[in-house]
């Protein structure tokens, strides 16, 4: 799929001339449209663009790429084609808007050109999942895609929330038990645990799932702006302004959720409070107070001692929000779900991306268990999602289909060193250089009678290397890790490969 570029520069003239006309040809598409000029403000978007975003075109045009995706949609993608001049084709990825929707879509991003020069970037897209899922009973914690049409829980999705942890279940509880409470939630985490999921689950668990749902992520809008988008204003209240409803009183009889609440401005969590306090409203510029019948849920990405102790959120505040409380422990604490959640995503990316992945290399597997994964479930999902659009005809996951950037972090963050079971052609899963049993003493003399990690780690390369016959791709292959990350770490440690080729 290609774009001529002098047929699209003769369209922007065109629709200057004739708005019309262009709006009816990019209305006709059954595919979402925007277009950034090359500062990367959005100049067009046709209304499946603002249906699959769940965002009004005033809100939209105007807004920069960033102002309205933040870092979720991949790099900054439109960005990234102009910078490169290379169109983007078939992107699969998840993104949230600012709103705190999340999608999940296809992207085709192509540069526009003007007398040979870049002006500007145009991207379609397709929308890959239509309905957002919720999660089974409490007791009920299957990989196995429900009916989307019908619910348990009085919904019209489906969300597959897997996991078997304790901690984990007891937050899934919770939520379950304040879906049909009028009480404020405050749900904790790390960025990447699936705060959104909860949120989501809340919804399609209580008795507002019909009702409007309104989202916005605190960090993302200019503190200038904020207020009005929160509690709407009236003509003359500033410059350019027009009376409009905010987003508390959209979400009238039903949910607003204020994602990373903590980022809120200060001068503006007492109005925050004030409206809380008294279920009611009063747009900028306006005397009239407006009654509100709203369930809020909120959200901050680290512990509630950090976010009080950091003064980034006002105590009365806090605790006014917080009502009820929802911590979702961060994947490094929930590893027992690992695999499950391995198998969930092989699942879905090979639904979305017409593959047949059956299952993850034990190399490859052991680095998964050995990692810390500090995006927490996002991160393993994008790892995942991006392996899998690099297969060919394979059917398992290799340590060469992760991303550069993916595999440089999963390498260079592993828990601990990574020593080789088995150096024959079917050797076993590399375990962690950790054993219950003391090191055997030093007779080398001088040395401590402990092993260092590093002189683990030397060792282990030591072994790989002779076993390799001084083949750095196979030893590399032996230990699990990339060439590069091989090479950086024998130098490190003094090693040439020449010392361990057989004579």
């Amino acid at each position: 799929m290609t774009i001529d570029p002098e047929a699209f520069s003769k369209l922007i003239p065109m629709w200057a001339s004739n708005q019309d006309l262009f709006t009816q040809i990019m209305e006709a598409l059954p595919l979402g449209v925007l277009i950034t000029n090359l500062e990367g403000r959005v100049i067009y978007c046709n209304d499946a663009q603002c249906r699959i975003d769940d965002m009004k075109k005033d809100f939209i045009i105007g807004k920069l790429e960033n102002e309205l995706y933040g870092p979720y949609l991949g790099p900054g993608i439109m960005r990234t084609c102009q910078e490169t001049g290379q169109p983007i084709l078939g992107f699969v990825c998840h993104y949230r808007t600012v709103r705190g929707k999340i999608i999940n879509g296809a992207y085709w991003v192509f540069p526009i050109k003007y007398k040979g020069e870049i002006c500007g970037s145009l991207c379609l897209t397709q929308l890959l999942l239509n309905k957002l899922p919720m999660f089974p009973p409490a007791d009920e914690f299957s990989l196995e895609d429900q009916d989307p049409t019908t619910s348990s829980t009085g919904g019209t999705g489906l969300l597959t929330i897997v996991g078997a942890d304790q901690a984990f279940r007891r937050a899934l509880s919770v939520a379950q038990t304040t879906a049909t409470s009028p009480s404020p939630v405050l749900i904790s985490g790390e960025t990447g645990t699936g705060k959104e999921m909860f949120v989501r689950a809340i919804r399609e668990a209580g008795k507002r799932h019909d009702q409007p749902y309104q989202a916005i992520n605190c960090s993302a809008i200019p503190a200038t702006l904020l207020e009005g988008i929160l509690f709407g204003a009236t003509r003359g209240s500033f410059t350019g302004a027009v009376d409009r409803p905010g987003l508390f009183e959209e979400a009238n009889h039903g949910i607003i959720y204020l994602d990373e609440i903590d980022s809120m401005p200060m001068e503006l969590q007492p109005k925050l409070l004030r409206v809380i306090q008294e279920m009611r409203v009063r747009r900028l510029g306006s005397a009239v107070e407006r009654p509100l019948d709203v369930k809020i849920i909120s959200s901050i990405s680290a512990t509630p001692d950090e976010v009080l102790a950091s003064g980034r959120m006002r105590p009365d505040l806090y605790y006014r929000l917080a009502v009820i409380s929802v911590m979702v422990p961060p994947l490094r604490e929930r590893m027992g779900d690992l695999d499950d959640l391995i198998a969930h995503f092989i699942t879905k990316y090979n639904k979305l991306l017409d593959k047949n992945i059956t299952h993850m290399d034990e190399h490859l597997l052991s680095m998964f268990r050995r990692y810390d994964w500090p995006g927490n479930v996002r991160e393993l999902e994008y790892v995942i999602a991006g392996a899998i659009n690099l297969t060919a005809w394979e059917n398992a996951l290799h340590i060469h289909h992760i991303p550069d950037h993916h595999r440089l972090s999963l390498e260079g963050r592993l828990k601990v060193p990574v020593r080789p079971a088995s150096f024959g052609p079917h050797h076993r899963p590399l375990e962690p250089a950790v054993s219950s049993e003391p090191p055997p003493p030093n007779h080398g003399g001088g040395g401590a009678a402990d092993m260092s990690l590093s002189s683990r780690e030397a060792e282990a390369l030591a072994e790989a290397m002779s076993a390799a016959s001084g083949s750095v791709s196979r030893a590399a292959e032996i230990l699990g890790i990339s060439r590069q990350l091989l090479s950086y770490k024998m130098k490190k440690h003094g090693l040439s490969r020449h010392e361990f080729k057989k004579k």
